[in-house]
């Protein structure tokens, strides 16, 4: 899966914003209509134990995108270093609002992380899954006394 690096980094570069966004319609050689739209913000930030994604979601249209969840992966000096999921337990309705922790098998000081988002819904009418994947700039996290992480 390719990530596209998108958003800015935020609140004194101790915060990544970035938007995901997945259109559902219908499509002929003269175009596509869309019905459906599922839009995520998401506010990620980097911890050397754990990073936290702030996120809020909404779906508009005919109700059509279903089963729509993220899978949520960090990596630490280019190396996998935790996955979870967001919404996938959940209604997978794609509204709401909330908070997801990613946690860190081993620490991040010292290390850079990238954190990624693929989200993932199915539009029933096609019987389709479509995905948006998105990531972050390189965090870079302290070590020593100061563990912070700052884009």
């Amino acid at each position: 899966m390719t990530y596209e690096l998108r958003g800015v980094a935020i609140n004194s570069n101790a915060t990544w914003q970035m938007n995901t966004e997945i259109d559902g319609g219908y499509c002929s050689p003269d175009g596509c209509d869309i019905t459906d739209k599922t839009r995520q913000t998401w506010k990620i930030s980097p911890g050397y134990r754990s990073d936290k994604y702030n996120f809020t979601s909404i779906r508009t249209g005919a109700g059509h995108l279903t089963k729509i969840y993220a899978y949520i992966s960090a990596l630490c000096n280019g190396s996998a270093c935790g996955d979870t999921f967001a919404g996938k337990s959940g209604p997978e309705n794609g509204s709401g609002s909330g908070n997801v922790y990613l946690d860190h098998p081993t620490s991040a000081a010292g290390k850079g992380i990238v954190d990624r988002v693929q989200m993932e819904a199915y539009f029933t009418p096609n019987k389709t899954t479509y995905y948006d994947s998105a990531k972050t700039g390189t965090a870079k996290c302290g070590a020593g006394s100061n563990l912070n992480c700052r884009y």
